[in-house]
């Protein structure tokens, strides 16, 4: 995941571990409360509450069962999806790996 910078219309501030965005799959334009866990190159959690900028790994999960029936069928290794704030994109992701069903 990369966050935009300001001057791209991203965050004015950084992100902190325990960051509650939306996210956006391509070719679909509904949200989905999917929540990325930030992980450090050995893939160990990030501290909460620790600023991320930048580039960044995270797992992703969906906020509920409901949430990830939705948008089980719209994530493939490869995509681009869009982290929002509202209507404002924030951070383009890259799929890497899908885990569970989808």
């Amino acid at each position: 995941m990369r966050f935009l910078l300001p001057e791209e219309g991203g965050r004015l501030s950084p992100a902190m571990q325990g960051y509650r965005p939306d996210v956006m799959f391509q070719n679909d334009d509904a949200l989905y409360m999917i929540h990325p866990e930030f992980i450090d190159a050995e893939g160990v959690p990030i501290p909460k509450d620790t600023p991320i900028t930048g580039r960044v790994r995270a797992l992703m999960r969906p906020y509920s069962e409901e949430v990830r029936r939705k948008s089980s069928a719209k994530v493939r290794v490869g995509d681009t999806i869009k982290i929002q704030e509202g209507p404002h994109t924030v951070a383009l992701a890259t799929v890497t790996e899908v885990y569970g069903d989808t």
